[in-house]
């Protein structure tokens, strides 16, 4: 297997926060993240599947999965600096050792 071409990062980026970005229409959220839930549920089916692809096709998958990996990483990294800006981070007991 070949990869053609490694991807680019985004040609638009995301916001360095959530505040920065512009809104989306109520309900947005809760839509994207079950979209998200059942696309991760869709990725574990990859490892039984991706044999039936042809050489070009993996190399795609491959480009796919790594544009992904690129993304996801962007989009955790906005979700972190939403949670501080919020005080979620200092409101959380979890690293607390009275739990």
């Amino acid at each position: 297997m070949t990869i053609d071409h490694v991807p680019s990062l985004p040609e638009t980026p995301l916001p360095a926060s959530a505040a920065d970005a512009a809104p989306a229409a109520p309900g947005t959220a809760g839509d994207l993240l079950a979209s998200a839930q059942a696309f991760l549920q869709s990725l574990d089916a990859w490892p039984a599947a991706m044999h039936h692809l042809g050489d070009a096709d993996l190399s795609a998958l491959a480009a796919v999965m790594l544009h992904l990996s690129r993304r996801a990483e962007t989009i955790t990294a906005v979700a972190t600096i939403d949670a501080a800006e919020r005080g979620t981070i200092a409101q959380s007991t979890a690293a607390s050792i009275t739990h």
